[in-house]
């Protein structure tokens, strides 16, 4: 089976692609280097096209007996998208809407969209946690980016029949999670400061809780519903999470009670976020595999 991955040199995606190639897949990795640089002994694990999505053309040959798209290039996170919402826009919106074309031009059934928690803001949060159901509230141009492409997946199915299956993770964390740039991911952020020596930088409070999702468990979610014929759920959403959340504080005591840490200025981002994971486990036979306590332990080993 013929397979193509967007933003193929993003952290999810790497692991989403090791997986398929081990599984037998034949896989076509996309990718425009905004993110990334090129790196030649990867793209010669696949078959590798640099594609910027914004200025895709239906007609492209790449598409070419694929079978399924696994769509994860975006400009992602919450705080940078305040700096440039067009450009969150254009990549995330025009991006999705342009491999939706392609897909209905080149007769593709299965589309999986890597949407993100962010989209339910400052919803109500239900003691089971955000449910799918909920009506998204989304507080940043990247969550509302990444409604639309939800809100895109789910017209294209209605219109073409495009089978689109949409993900929304949880704080995706694991093995080979960058940790530099202007905004970096918290836990190998951490991680490294522990190991430098180096104290912990904590927005605000650092009571903000979160559930966090390992990245091969996102993965696993990923091919169930590549290989998943039926689902059970309107309009075909999941959230991906662990279903537990903990605080910053939390986390930075599992790692080190006693390391030091800075609080800085709290930044613009939701005060709890927890997946209401009960639909995903029996639509798609998932479930969390990796706790963040053992996750941590092995990265101290």
């Amino acid at each position: 089976m013929r397979v193509l991955v967007t933003g193929s040199h993003g952290f999810i995606a790497r692991h989403l692609i090791k997986r398929l190639l081990s599984e037998g897949f034949e896989v076509v990795g996309v990718d425009d280097y905004s993110n990334s640089e090129p790196d030649n002994e990867w793209e010669s694990k696949f078959e590798f096209h640099q594609q910027n999505l914004t200025n895709l053309s239906p007609g492209n040959g790449l598409f070419h007996n694929v079978e399924c798209v696994f769509h994860l290039a975006a400009k992602a996170r919450v705080q940078p998208s305040f700096l440039d919402p067009k450009k969150y826009y254009d990549t995330n919106i025009t991006g999705t809407l342009n491999l939706l074309e392609a897909c209905k031009q080149w007769g593709i059934q299965k589309f999986i969209f890597s949407s993100s928690s962010s989209i339910y803001g400052d919803a109500y949060l239900r003691t089971t946690g955000y449910s799918e159901d909920q009506t998204p509230r989304p507080a940043s141009p990247y969550a509302l980016s990444k409604v639309q492409g939800e809100e895109l997946c789910i017209f294209y199915e209605k219109l073409y029949g495009i089978k689109s299956v949409v993900l929304r993770y949880f704080n995706v964390y694991g093995d080979d999670q960058p940790s530099s740039g202007q905004y970096p991911q918290m836990m190998p952020t951490f991680m490294d400061r522990y190991r430098n020596g180096e104290p912990f930088l904590i927005y605000g409070s650092g009571d903000q809780r979160r559930d966090f999702t390992y990245v091969d468990d996102i993965v696993s979610a990923n091919i169930q519903a590549m290989l998943s014929a039926n689902t059970l759920i309107k309009n075909n959403v999941f959230n991906v999470g662990s279903g537990i959340n903990y605080s910053v504080n939390e986390i930075c005591d599992m790692i080190d009670p006693m390391h030091q840490r800075e609080y800085l200025l709290a930044r613009n981002e939701p005060k709890v976020t927890l997946a209401d994971n009960r639909n995903v486990k029996v639509s798609l036979a998932w479930k969390p595999t990796m706790t963040v306590e053992q996750w941590i332990r092995d990265q101290k080993k």
